[in-house]
């Protein structure tokens, strides 16, 4: 054993030996009879009182509205004018567990691609009318989903609402944004092979469902490669559909 292993035992016995030692009562006070209390709050007049209780009330929610279009696109608002802010969301049924096992990341890719042009604005004029007005876009896919919001003063209600909407449902996927895309994704998984935590957590899962299931295969730099233009848009085509959305 070294000095030092020798030396943390020996603080350690010392430790268990003062906890399983039983404390001493202190010494009586001079011409008293009553043991010291052990309440060391006990006669304190700083504290700080708490609070009386209160009768808790129900919360009251904003109302929820629910409707559906023409199209099968399923709608709901949640008005709230004390806060002077829009935010809209389009949830997406299309996440990484739809991804073919060639193509992990298949479902990020997309993602990332819709904010690179659609039928009405090219990346950026996107940019440029985003900014103009002090909004927020942006897109990105989880495991189950694909999340498309656009955010800001409601003056901007209407141009996000045809900004979502053209993202979700009219995204042309240039070929000219399509290795930078590439490129920032590479950049993501070597970022996650440095990480000893998210390293981790990829081996966990692989361990746990297996190189068979969608939340087995991590996306890497070979399937990135293999991913192009063509199946881009046809996962596009096939999963991004207002039947399929909120």
């Amino acid at each position: 054993m070294s000095p030092r292993h020798h030396l943390l035992l020996l603080v350690l016995v010392a430790l268990f030996a003062g906890c399983a030692t039983p404390r001493a009562a202190a010494p009586l006070a001079a011409g008293s009879t009553t043991p010291p209390s052990d309440d060391i709050w006990r006669g304190r007049t700083d504290l700080i009182t708490a609070p009386p209780r209160q009768t808790s009330s129900a919360v009251r929610l904003p109302p929820l509205q629910r409707f559906r279009l023409g199209n099968g696109l399923q709608v709901l608002v949640i008005p709230d004018r004390q806060v002077p802010l829009i935010d809209v969301r389009l949830a997406v049924l299309a996440g990484g567990i739809d991804d073919p096992a060639p193509l992990a990341g298949l479902a990020e890719f997309t993602a990332a691609m819709v904010r690179q042009g659609t039928a009405r604005m090219d990346a950026d004029t996107l940019s440029r009318a985003v900014d103009a007005v002090g909004a927020g876009l942006g897109a990105g896919a989880g495991y189950e989903s694909t999340t498309i919001s656009c955010a800001g003063r409601p003056v901007t209600l209407g141009l996000c609402l045809q900004l979502v909407a053209d993202l979700g449902f009219r995204a042309t996927f240039p070929e000219t944004e399509l290795q930078e895309i590439r490129d920032r994704l590479l950049s993501s998984v070597k970022e996650t092979r440095d990480d000893p935590e998210a390293l981790a957590a990829l081996h966990f899962n692989n361990l746990l469902y297996g190189d068979e299931h969608p939340a087995g295969r991590p996306m890497t730099a070979e399937s990135l490669v293999r991913i192009d233009g063509a199946a881009l848009r046809r996962f596009y085509r096939e999963r991004y559909r207002p039947s399929g959305a909120v």
